[in-house]
């Protein structure tokens, strides 16, 4: 009970926060204009390292590996015999995750377990960087040049700037592009609107970290499924071409059944992809209008909702990746042919 209350205190002052502290309206692209904040969509370099941009979402996958590298570090650092504290809670955690897994893949988890659990962790941490204040709606206000995205004016307080909600219609481009540059930002801002780039923004609101995770997923399940069955009796499930020896009957619709199984293997990308995306980016809008219009207590549902949502969004993806290779490790006659070397190297 002290525990639920604790959170519950946490998320009312998140919640306060996000309504008390300056944050900007989402910046919406006319065509689209109550469902994609472009300045979400599309990861903005904030600073250069070498000479290479670093976009937003990268910085918030990097945080997101740095959290679960100390949390891991600080957990294991003295370990016992019968755990305590810290270390507790993260075996609790890993244990409940290969349960999970066994229900699904049964003696195959245990090789399955480090790469469903690293996802999990990876996507439930990222998920939840959206409900830390100043994600996503503190950054640099920059004058908007693309087509199609709405600026707005800014208010200052000393170095403080942020935006005022006050919709700003620029001029056609390129008629006063030489004047903008010597411009004070403020009157920038008035003339051509401005919006927000924020320093961190949450990975899983960038296709790229999506996408990424999506290929890591799938590969791995051909490799898995490669060193089960072998290449050629792997592979043949994608191009059948044996069934016309057997049957000129069933010959052409096992190939043809092959062919859509393979097809299938390219959908599960898009289909991880814009799940997680699509979900998360939901999210990040709704926290954003509700902390904007009502910025007391109706936030705190939603954060309640976004922490939900969070969880699922990274159980779903390592469940799926688990019976994805559960299925690709399976033989057809509906037996797994595990390598021997690769049960033993996995037993001790």
């Amino acid at each position: 009970m002290r525990r639920l209350i604790t959170v519950i205190i946490v998320l009312l002052v998140v919640a306060f926060l996000c309504g008390f502290l300056p944050a900007p309206l989402p910046t919406l692209p006319r065509l689209f204009p109550s469902v994609l904040p472009t300045v979400i969509l599309k990861p903005e370099a904030v600073f250069t390292v070498f000479g290479f941009a670093v976009p937003n979402s990268l910085i918030a996958t990097l945080l997101a590996d740095l959290v679960l590298i100390l949390l891991f570090f600080a957990g294991t650092r003295n370990l016992k015999l019968v755990p305590e504290g810290l270390q507790n809670t993260l075996e609790a955690l890993l244990e409940v995750l290969n349960g999970l897994m066994e229900q699904v893949a049964g003696p195959k988890a245990r090789r399955i377990f480090p790469l469903g659990a690293t996802i999990f962790l990876l996507v439930l941490t990222a998920n939840w960087m959206e409900l830390i204040p100043g994600v996503d709606s503190i950054g640099k206000i920059e004058v908007s040049h693309e087509e199609g995205i709405q600026g707005y004016a800014i208010q200052e307080a000393g170095p403080i700037a942020w935006l005022n909600g006050t919709k700003v219609q620029p001029p056609p481009q390129g008629e006063t592009a030489t004047q903008e540059e010597s411009l004070p930002l403020a009157e920038r801002c008035q003339q051509f609107g401005c919006v927000v780039v924020p320093f961190v923004r949450t990975a899983s609101t960038d296709l790229n970290f999506t996408l990424s995770l999506a290929l890591i997923s799938v590969v791995m399940t051909q490799v898995y499924g490669v060193q089960a069955l072998g290449g050629r009796e792997y592979f043949s499930r994608f191009f059948n071409i044996r069934g016309f020896k057997r049957s000129l009957l069933f010959g052409p619709l096992d190939f043809v059944v092959s062919i859509l199984e393979g097809v299938s293997e390219f959908t599960k990308i898009i289909s991880f992809t814009f799940r997680l995306f699509g979900n998360i980016f939901a999210g990040t809008v709704l926290i954003f209008v509700f902390s904007w219009l009502i910025p007391a207590i109706v936030p705190v549902f939603v954060y309640l909702l976004e922490v939900f949502v969070g969880l699922i969004q990274a159980f779903v993806f390592m469940m799926l990746t688990v019976v994805f290779i559960n299925q690709a490790t399976t033989g057809h006659g509906g037996e797994a042919h595990e390598e021997t070397h690769a049960e033993a190297h996995s037993a001790s």
